[in-house]
Order: C-alpha cells, then sequence, then structure tokens
C-alpha cells in the first residue's frame, strides 16, 4: 500500500466554486454572539445579521440559503449554568432566517451570549 500526502492552502472546485463534500457533512451556518451588548457578533459563518427580536429573543438571517427550510437549527448558551437556547423545534422561517429564543434556569427569556448553527444543503 502506498501512503499519499495531499496538502494544499486552498481547494477549490473547476467551476470556480465551494468544493462539494461527499460521505460526510458540515456546518452550513454558524454564529457567536453576545445579545447582552447590541447583538455584537464575535464569530460567524455565512450570516448576514442578527436582529434583536426582545429579551432573549432574536432573528438570524443567513448570507446564502438553504435548500429547505427543513435544516437542523442548533443553539447553544456560553457561560452560564442551566440556562438554554433553541429554536423550539420550530427549524427555519425560509430558507434564509431562524429564530432563536435563550431562556435562563428560571426559564424566562433572557439575554446572553450564545451561539447557533445550521446543518443541511445549501440552495
Amino acid at each position: 500500500d502506498a501512503m499519499s500526502t495531499l496538502k494544499a492552502d486552498t481547494i477549490q472546485s473547476t467551476g470556480g466554486g465551494a468544493v462539494t463534500l461527499t460521505k460526510q457533512t458540515a456546518a452550513k451556518h454558524f454564529l457567536s454572539f453576545d445579545g447582552n451588548t447590541e447583538n455584537d457578533i464575535k464569530l460567524s459563518f455565512n450570516t448576514s445579521s442578527v436582529a434583536d427580536s426582545g429579551t432573549g429573543a432574536y432573528a438570524v438571517t443567513l448570507t446564502n440559503g438553504t435548500s429547505s427550510a427543513f435544516s437542523t437549527v442548533l443553539g447553544t448558551a456560553f457561560r452560564a449554568a442551566h440556562w438554554v437556547c433553541t429554536n423550539h423545534g420550530q427549524g427555519m422561517a425560509s430558507t434564509t432566517s431562524y429564530s432563536l429564543d435563550c431562556r435562563n434556569s428560571s426559564a424566562s427569556l433572557a439575554d446572553i451570549e450564545t451561539g447557533s448553527a445550521i446543518h443541511g444543503d445549501l440552495a
């Protein structure tokens, strides 16, 4: 068995777009932001904006849409024990946006540092 090593700084499809992954999946969107400070985005991929929809409630808009509003949305809370951020199983509102609600240990909506990600296919 011959061993080979492939090293590259950038891999691009022959058509100039993103390389298609086979037999694996990658997040099509991720977001880390601070809901306490004007929704300051700390780190993101494929994120157009985060809007404050009220205490602990956010509307996220993607730069590039998914192929279906049934894509999986995952949410998490940072640096707070017993807090949760969730999409409430609603999925996406459309192929380009979704809502995220964050609740404290008393189940009340509350602003917090949070993050989310989407798995599915891009349009």
